[in-house]
């Protein structure tokens, strides 16, 4: 099971860490003893906490567990038609708000209550707690369950699309996902800070289960091919890769449940998060296909720009500077089309930073004959609008994001045919900054 994956975190921890860890470890899931026995006690394990397990599991399991508007918060919630990915005038909008609020509202409370728990030195119940956060990040970012989630879909839509093998008539795609883990090697891996606060924590850690979970998501399809063609030692370095990301996603969370607990953070790490690059975060809300080059399958591109579908250009805008025009290139943030209309989201939590800063506008060379409309909002509250036709100079904005809600960059396209391909868009190095 990939929850084996304790057992190798456990191990791999810094000797300090290991320390701060005793009193609870024999609380947590291990793995499996020679005669398919549970090591250690399972304390808020969620598979104990479900209906078909012994009573006893059940009891151990119960203080621990957490509902959601009436869901467990086990499973990651699954995109049903319609409720996530719509129409919405063309570009295919995506929206996993009610995903996001689900997953963060857990990360959350589970965080909360480990650090709370150690802070109190009743580790017993601080690993009943961890336990279940690490369950929940195992089930949802590797392996079958990783199709749970954000965007996600139901793990037997595979059986649909991948037809089993002539020599295994009856089996199904479906059934070689599940979580065989062998041992992986972490001694080179330095876990990373995901906050010096629970909320800041909780917000990193939705994205690095967001990288790890769409990290297995991409080495799926290949591991139904190594089992089918019955390439053991490909599905065996498939699987290794997989655990490995998992592996390495715990040891991010019990090293920042360690510093939260103990007060203690190296200044070089803490520092480190004062500023963040929203390149990389994976927006609640977002568009699947745009205009012009930007199509179906690029209508957001990371550090560049598009001439044409296949070829990169710097992402550069017009910018005053002491009343003079000049183009600036920008290493970081995005580019994409228009349409009609479109929105980028992104949730931010409450008390952790200060304001976001962007430059925005058409790209220098690529938009000259382009017209946008662009609307910056904290939740509802316009913070920012403009309109961009093609040599006008870009903007640099800074916008108020102290008391948390959802950021949208929203964009029209002013231009006759929504598809215009001179609606360049350019998002220059977005920032968060406490």
């Amino acid at each position: 099971m990939a929850h084996d994956t304790n057992r190798m975190v456990l191990d791999a921890l810094p000797a300090k860490e290991q320390a701060f860890w005793q009193d609870g470890r024999n609380c947590f899931f291990l793995g499996h003893d020679a005669d398919g026995g549970t090591i250690g006690e399972n304390l808020g394990d969620p598979d104990g906490y479900a209906a078909h397990a012994p009573v006893d599991s059940q009891a151990k399991a119960a203080p621990y567990a957490l509902e959601i508007m009436g869901v467990p918060f086990h499973y990651f919630w699954v995109e049903a038609i319609g409720s996530e990915t719509t129409e919405s005038g063309g570009t295919w909008q995506t929206d996993t708000e009610q995903n996001w609020r689900f997953i963060m509202d857990g990360f959350d409370y589970y965080l909360a209550a480990v650090v709370r728990c150690a802070k109190a030195g009743n580790m017993r119940d601080a690993a009943g707690f961890m336990n279940w956060l690490c369950h929940v990040c195992q089930d949802n970012a590797g392996f079958m369950h990783a199709l749970h989630g954000p965007a996600g879909v139901h793990p037997f839509m595979f059986n649909e699309f991948f037809p089993p093998p002539p020599d295994l008539p009856h089996g199904s795609a479906s059934a070689f996902l599940g979580e065989r883990v062998p041992d992986v090697d972490l001694a080179g891996y330095r876990p990373q800070l995901l906050g010096s606060s629970v909320a800041e924590a909780a917000f990193h850690l939705y994205h690095r289960y967001r990288e790890v979970n769409r990290h297995s998501r991409h080495n799926l399809i290949p591991l139904i091919q190594s089992s089918y063609a019955r390439d053991q030692a490909g599905e065996t370095a498939i699987r290794a890769a997989i655990a490995t990301k998992l592996a390495e996603l715990l040891m991010d969370i019990f090293h920042t449940v360690y510093c939260l607990a103990t007060d203690s953070f190296a200044d070089a790490a803490a520092t480190a998060l004062d500023n963040v690059d929203m390149t990389d975060l994976f927006p609640v809300e977002y568009p699947n296909h745009l205009g012009g080059c930007y199509g179906v399958a690029s209508p957001i591109v990371k550090r560049f720009s598009l001439s044409d579908r296949t070829t990169t250009v710097p992402l550069r805008l017009l910018l005053e500077d002491n009343g003079e025009r000049r183009p600036v290139t920008f290493d970081t943030g995005l580019g994409t089309g228009a349409h009609y209309e479109y929105v980028l989201s992104y949730g931010i939590p409450r008390g952790v930073y200060q304001r976001c800063e962007l430059a925005v506008g058409l790209h220098a060379e690529l938009g000259e004959k382009g017209c946008v409309d662009v609307t910056i909002q904290l939740d509802e509250n316009i913070l920012f609008h403009d309109k961009f036709a093609g040599a006008s100079a870009a903007q640099r904005v800074a916008v108020d994001v102290a008391r948390g809600g959802i950021l949208r960059w929203r964009v029209r396209a002013l231009t006759r045919d929504w598809h215009d391909s001179n609606n360049h868009v350019v998002w220059g190095a977005p920032t968060l900054i406490k």
